[in-house]
C-alpha cells in the first residue's frame, strides 16, 4: 500500500508542476502584439496621453525587440492634436517587471518627439500588463495582449 501511495503522490505533484509552470511562464513572458493607452501625462488644463500597439519578440539574450506605434493626443480648450510615432525599443526584465526603453525612427511631430519609455508588471495571467510611462511624468499605462 505504501508504494501505491507514493505513486498517487508522485503523479500529484508532477500534475501541479505542470499546471504552475506555464501560468508563471504566461505572467512574465512579454512576447506578441499589444494594444496599450496611458493615463493623462500632463494633469492640469491640458489633456495629453498616448495610445497605440506593440509588438514584442523575445530575443536570445532574456531581452525582447519591441516596436512600438504610438498616437500621443493633446487636448486644451482651444486645439486639439494628434502626433504618430513608431519606435524600436528594448525591454529588459527585471524580475517580474519589464523596463522598455525607446528611440524614435519616425514621427509626424513638427517639433522634437521624446521617446516613450515605460516600467511594467504583469497583472494577472491573462496578458495585462499595468505600469508607468516613465519618460514623460510618471501616468498611469496598461498594455493588454491582443495575440
Amino acid at each position: 500500500m505504501q508504494g501505491w501511495t507514493r505513486r498517487v503522490a508522485a503523479v500529484a505533484l508532477l500534475a501541479c508542476t505542470a499546471m504552475a509552470g506555464p501560468a508563471v511562464a504566461q505572467q512574465t513572458d512579454f512576447s506578441g502584439t499589444f494594444s496599450f493607452q496611458s493615463g493623462d501625462l500632463d494633469p492640469g488644463p491640458r489633456f495629453n496621453l498616448i495610445s497605440g500597439y506593440a509588438d514584442s519578440e523575445a530575443v536570445g539574450d532574456g531581452t525582447y525587440l519591441i516596436v512600438l506605434v504610438a498616437t500621443e493626443y493633446q487636448q486644451t480648450e482651444q486645439s486639439s492634436r494628434r502626433v504618430y510615432a513608431v519606435q524600436d525599443c528594448v525591454g529588459r526584465p527585471s524580475g517580474r517587471d519589464i523596463a522598455i526603453t525607446c528611440e524614435v525612427s519616425m514621427t509626424t511631430s513638427t517639433t522634437n518627439y521624446r521617446p516613450d519609455n515605460f516600467l511594467l508588471r504583469p497583472s494577472g495571467d491573462q496578458g495585462l500588463w499595468q505600469g508607468q510611462v516613465t519618460s514623460n511624468g510618471s501616468a498611469e499605462v496598461e498594455f493588454v495582449l491582443v495575440n
